[in-house]
């Protein structure tokens, strides 16, 4: 698990790949007398040699931004503070990378705090610790919501103009809404297991929790035979077909693999495929008509057959077997009942108390031997 929480992390938050020719430049932007150029372009070269684990190289181009003194907490050079710490924690120095990070929370504010915060969720997200990564990045949230929000002056006056970083913000703000989502999903795969997520985005994916939900099965609302319902429009079936079979594939043997193949034969009839879902659910049904939601299987074929096509013999006959399979399953869970559990065997075992067998081939009372 631990294996795939890296390569998550890697895939996620990978830096840009820099040619030679970008490099070259970089190491002539980096003596510019123009400072925001220069620190630009010692952020990137720390950031390749980084990557390439060649930490010491990587240290020098920002040691002039490494200081934790209150101009290397202003925005932008507090993005040279940041690199610095990320250096450090990745060549082995994470408690001095988090103690230098909690600093430049305490000390700054608006996209110095925000970077600083989302800096530290990188740094234990790595260990890992993904809900404290998480915790990082939704203070990281909360604290841009905050400073940014543009308060109003007066009715007359509007609002209050945009602070420094603002326009920065709003690019960076959607992608911290992203990661916060990534690295939820991680901590529940990490939880509860990835059939379980892809289980729970299906079900998300098809709406199953709003008021209506029942209409997934209740297909009458796909052929528009229910004027008082109409189907979820907002409901991406397509979507949650695909996170079906993907636990079908992944778990066929999983505890959601009987609920996933139902569910994918219905997003079918949803989706305007009523005689591709007709198949699925026949197939789902004979694999095992004993397993889970062979009942419900063999009642949704009688249904698509009667409002698709208003195909009365098939419906009918996909209905009794319905009853049929009901009236099975209840009487090998009858028997289950009576033989199955052991203080219930244990009685049922005893012969009847009228009814003794004798010695000596004497015959049993009641018996017309």
């Amino acid at each position: 698990m631990h294996l795939y929480i890296h390569i998550f992390i890697g895939i996620c938050f990978s830096w840009h790949v820099f040619s030679d020719d970008n490099i070259a430049q970089l190491h002539k932007s980096a003596y510019s007398d123009q400072s925001l150029i220069r620190l630009d372009s010692r952020i990137r070269l720390s950031e390749i040699y980084r990557e390439k684990q060649q930490y010491k190289q990587a240290a020098k181009w920002v040691e002039d931004y490494a200081l934790p003194i209150p101009e290397n907490f202003i925005w932008p050079f507090a993005k040279g503070y940041i690199e610095a710490a990320r250096v450090c924690a990745q060549s082995g120095q994470a408690f001095d990378a988090v103690r230098r990070l909690n600093i430049l929370t305490q000390k700054s504010s608006g996209l110095a705090k925000v970077s600083s915060l989302r800096a530290l969720s990188l740094i234990v997200a790595e260990q890992p610790d993904i809900p404290k990564a998480i915790t990082f990045e939704e203070n990281a949230l909360n604290t841009g919501k905050v400073f940014f929000t543009r308060k109003k002056i007066s009715y007359t006056a509007g609002l209050e103009e945009p602070k420094l970083g603002f326009e920065q913000w709003k690019l960076i703000k959607p992608k911290i809404e992203e990661r916060i989502l990534l690295l939820r999903r991680l901590r529940d795969v990490e939880q509860f297991g990835l059939d379980y997520v892809l289980y729970s985005e299906a079900q998300t994916l098809r709406r199953s929790s709003h008021k209506q939900a029942l209409n997934f099965t209740d297909i009458g609302t796909a052929f528009g035979l229910k004027s008082s319902q109409t189907p979820l429009a907002d409901a991406d079936f397509t979507a949650a077909r695909q996170k079906y079979h993907e636990i079908m594939d992944l778990f066929p043997e999983g505890i959601y693999s009987d609920a996933s193949r139902l569910y994918a034969a219905v997003c079918l009839v949803h989706m305007g495929r009523p005689q591709d879902a007709i198949k699925e659910l026949e197939k789902f049904y004979k694999f095992n008509p004993e397993g889970l939601y062979r009942g419900e299987a063999l009642k949704l074929l009688g249904d698509i057959y009667l409002m698709n096509q208003w195909d009365t013999r098939n419906a009918q006959e996909a209905y009794k077997r319905t009853i049929q399979w009901a009236q099975s399953i209840q009487e090998k869970n009858r028997i289950l009942d009576t033989y199955v559990v052991p203080e219930k065997s244990k009685t049922i075992s005893k012969p009847p108390e009228n009814l003794r067998a004798m010695e000596n081939g004497t015959k049993i009372r009641g018996s017309s031997m």
